[in-house]
């Protein structure tokens, strides 16, 4: 007699408060490889597990709320990049 075992993919967001990249890009309304691009430049933090990439949910939160305090200003979403040349 054999024994069945049958193997469960367990996603790692429903354990851990974190976003899988694609998630959170769609959280932010920002696209995926500007996601990568904040990530580069440090000014959002990154868990690598395995292959993959996660994003924890307290600076999707931050990121969110940096958006909303400079939306609220009339700033730029993301103060901290580079300005264009005839941008103020």
């Amino acid at each position: 007699m054999a024994l069945k075992v049958e193997r469960v993919a367990l996603e790692t967001e429903e354990f851990l408060p974190v976003y899988a990249i694609m998630k959170a890009a769609r959280a932010l309304g920002i696209h995926r490889v500007t996601l990568y691009r904040w990530l580069r430049s440090g000014k959002i933090i990154g868990i690598a597990l395995g292959d993959k990439t996660y994003i924890p949910k307290s600076e999707i939160e931050r990121i969110k709320a940096a958006i909303m305090l400079y939306t609220a200003w009339g700033s730029e979403p993301c103060p901290s990049r580079p300005r264009r040349k005839g941008e103020p």
